[in-house]
């Protein structure tokens, strides 16, 4: 899988991946709640 290997490369940046993620998909929960 693409994420696994950006892991290996990027092991420090595993973390702020995850936070723009959980980030991403909240605004998306946002906008399912407002239409």
């Amino acid at each position: 899988k693409m994420i696994d290997g950006v892991e290996k490369q990027y092991p420090d940046a595993n973390q702020s991946v995850l936070q723009k993620a959980k980030y991403e998909s909240k605004k998306f929960e946002c906008q399912k709640q407002d239409s």
